[in-house]
């Protein structure tokens, strides 16, 4: 029984080494030694080196129970982790994939990781788009992650051309009978549609000219309907029509009169003049004095007598005297009047009409104790000395026939200029004159001034270029070339000018598939179509099946072959 029990025990020992790792040499399975103290025969069972205890080999005799151990001999992988897969994650096109692993005897970790694969693409053909339907450009895509390289086409759209059932001359208004029909894929829809309105051969019917302040206009009817059309402005010139002088004010012998020119369509006034006083015969005027001889510092006494006067209400005298040799002290008018007296020159009074034919004005003056010999020529004076001969007062007094004449003209400021009388001296303020607002130069003085022209509303042009005038004067302000977008934009960005394009047969401001119809229709059916001057699409001089080609390679490929390429 005991043998019997050990023996049992020897094969579940044996078992359960086996069954703990399967990895154990056959050859070690089953090794029989005698047994040193019975003689019989001993079965082996082996534990097997781990990560963390040594192996050795179990004898047991069957027929007496003895046992002892020995020593594991060399086993193959005897010192490794035994590992569990625990984990599993698949390496995709973006991320790593790995194993995770567990020691199932120490519990010690690892990973071990996949790199990452390259995307797996398959290759897709591309389409083309229709006029209604997206296209694709060739792509790929990766099976495993998705990532496509799909590019898309958008689609274009009809482009609809209008095809009339019938075509009248001039359009009016309302809707016209016909189909619009794709140029690309054939489609066709609708049999209305807007009539445009084109009138082909304008003439003027009337004209009502500017004026100076009012634009003008010019009235179109067309040739083949006879309806009108179109009114073109005509800007206002800004340019006055002088009139005659027309008299604002009559002068009297006391006031200046004043007349004025105007323009004879805007009434604006142009110029003003003003008239001279009425002028007075004073009749004769004699000047004279006690002395003949004065020491410096000595006063003495003017008369002034007139004879033969006319009653009057006003006279002026200006005494004309050397005011570096002479001063005047006082005036004494020897009638009833009254004096006003301007330093040094201009003795003035007013008085009733009265007969003032006699002593009329009483002047005292002072011999001043400087002069200047090169003051008046003819005349001698002497410095510092203690006389000073009253001929230095030429022709003692004159006078002035109630007005001042014959001015000179200098320049002031912005605003006025200086009049100074040639005869005494006397100076006043004017206003600058000029022919019109944009006039630059003083019709008096010559004074330049800085002027803004008033532009016209709208632009006039040529087939280079475009400009504006001032509305008041006609001076071009402006002037520069048409600018245009590109060579196949036909207006003008800034005056609106519309130039025919290279191509455009019919002149409706687009090359298109109308315009290759009629250019074909010229060089294959000469008569059947007149020949426009802009059909030369390569400029030889001649209209052949060259500029048919080019036409229609801008139509369809604008981008490829510009206007410009030809």
């Amino acid at each position: 029984m005991k043998k019997a029990l050990s023996f049992f025990l020897s094969l579940v020992l044996l078992f359960s080494v086996i069954t703990a790792n399967e990895a154990i040499a056959e050859d070690y399975l089953m090794i029989d030694e005698h047994c040193p103290m019975c003689g019989h025969i001993m079965s082996a069972g082996y534990i097997e080196p781990t990560c963390v205890t040594d192996g050795y080999i179990v004898w047991e005799c069957s027929n007496c129970g003895a046992s002892f151990t020995e020593e594991l001999p060399d086993f193959p992988d005897a010192s490794l982790h035994r590992w569990d897969l625990r984990e599993t994650l698949e390496p995709n096109c973006y991320e790593e994939g790995y194993e995770f692993y567990v020691c199932y005897i120490c519990g010690e970790e690892k990973y071990e990781y996949f790199a990452i694969p390259p995307h797996y693409f398959v290759e897709y053909k591309g389409k083309e788009p229709t006029c209604t339907e997206n296209g694709w450009y060739p792509y790929e895509e990766c099976i495993r992650c998705g990532y496509s390289t799909y590019e898309p086409i958008p689609a274009p759209g009809h482009d609809f051309v209008f095809y009339p059932y019938s075509t009248p001359k001039c359009f009016t208004g309302g809707v016209q009978t016909g189909e619009y029909v794709c140029d690309i894929c054939g489609y066709t829809e609708g049999v209305d549609a807007p009539m445009v309105i084109r009138h082909v051969d304008l003439r003027p019917v009337y004209t009502v000219e500017p004026t100076c302040v009012d634009d003008g206009y010019t009235e179109y009817e067309c040739y083949e309907c006879f309806r009108g059309y179109e009114t073109e402005t005509i800007p206002a010139t800004g340019i006055h029509t002088p009139g005659d002088w027309a008299t604002v004010s009559e002068p009297t012998v006391t006031t200046e009169g004043l007349r004025t020119k105007s323009c004879t369509v805007c009434n604006t006034v142009l110029e003003s003049e003003v008239i001279p006083m009425i002028a007075v015969d004073n009749g004769s005027v004699t000047v004279t004095s006690e002395y003949d001889t004065v020491m410096v510092g000595q006063t003495f006494d003017v008369y002034v007598s007139v004879s033969d006067c006319e009653p009057v209400k006003s006279i002026a005298f200006v005494p004309i005297y050397d005011v570096d040799v002479f001063e005047l002290v006082s005036a004494e008018w020897l009638t009833s009047a009254t004096i006003q007296i301007t330093e040094p020159e201009i003795v003035s009074a007013w008085m009733n009409p009265t007969d003032i034919n006699g002593n009329v004005l009483k002047l005292v003056l002072r011999a001043k104790d400087v002069a200047d010999s090169s003051m008046i020529s003819a005349k001698t004076y002497y410095h510092n000395t203690e006389h000073i001969t009253l001929d230095s007062v030429p022709d003692s007094v004159n006078v002035i026939e109630c007005i001042h004449e014959h001015y000179s003209i200098v320049p002031g400021d912005e605003s006025f200029h200086v009049n100074i009388c040639d005869l005494c001296g006397y100076s006043f303020e004017s206003v600058h004159t000029y022919d019109f607002d944009c006039d630059a130069k003083c019709n008096d003085c010559g004074h330049t001034r800085e002027v803004t022209h008033i532009p016209c509303d709208s632009y006039e042009f040529s087939e280079t270029e475009h400009w504006i005038n001032c509305v008041v004067c006609g001076e071009t302000i402006e002037c520069h070339s048409h600018e245009y977008d590109g060579d196949d934009d036909p207006s003008c960005d800034v005056c609106g000018y519309i130039r025919l394009l290279r191509g455009d047969m019919d002149e409706d401001g687009d090359v298109d598939s109308d315009d290759s119809i009629l250019l074909l229709l010229y060089v294959y059916a000469p008569g059947s179509y007149e020949l426009s001057q802009n059909g030369d699409m390569d400029g030889d001089g001649d209209v052949d099946s060259d500029d048919s080609i080019r036409i229609l390679l801008y139509i369809y490929f604008p981008t490829e072959y510009p206007l410009s390429s030809f």
